[in-house]
């Protein structure tokens, strides 16, 4: 049994967690715990000095196994979850890049069909049952531009 001290404890870190990274905690589309990388990716957004008009951009590196396409997806869900109006684009360089057992694509289905999110394989769009959408994208060469033509997303 659980002491209630403890309990409250664990409510309150939940509390914390959830106002620096809102949208993760209990997210049925996020399978696992953000790393702390991850987790500091995820409440950018909330440390951001910008105004409503500027534009918001952060960039995570590094090393091949660093949990960067999780964060990606992570971010995708977290916004996806709530937010019915969500347009979101998860970009590699290659279509190939998107395929392969294992990375983005393949890992998104891992994590979202079984959850009721639809994929259609034509457009490459995840539709969650909310309405938001996720689209799975290449960009490898200048125009690569035209297919993004009069398309607004809210995260790439």
């Amino acid at each position: 049994m659980t002491h209630p001290r403890e309990a409250a404890a664990r409510e309150h870190c939940l509390e914390v967690f959830d106002a620096l990274c809102p949208h993760v905690a209990g997210n049925p589309y996020i399978p696992h715990w953000p790393t702390r990388p991850q987790a500091k990716f995820l409440g950018l957004h909330n440390t951001s000095a910008s105004s409503a008009d500027d534009v918001f951009e952060a960039l995570y590196g590094g090393a091949a196994g660093g949990g960067k396409s999780d964060a990606l997806l992570m971010a995708a869900a977290q916004y996806a979850w709530k937010h019915p109006e969500f347009a979101g684009v998860c970009l590699r360089r290659s279509y190939a890049e998107l395929a392969q057992p294992g990375a983005l694509m393949d890992r998104a289905m891992r994590w979202w069909l079984p959850r009721g999110v639809d994929w259609n394989g034509t457009d490459k769009i995840f539709t969650f049952p909310n309405g938001a959408r996720v689209k799975m994208a290449y960009h490898g060469h200048p125009k690569d531009d035209l297919q993004f033509q009069s398309t607004e997303y809210q995260l790439a």
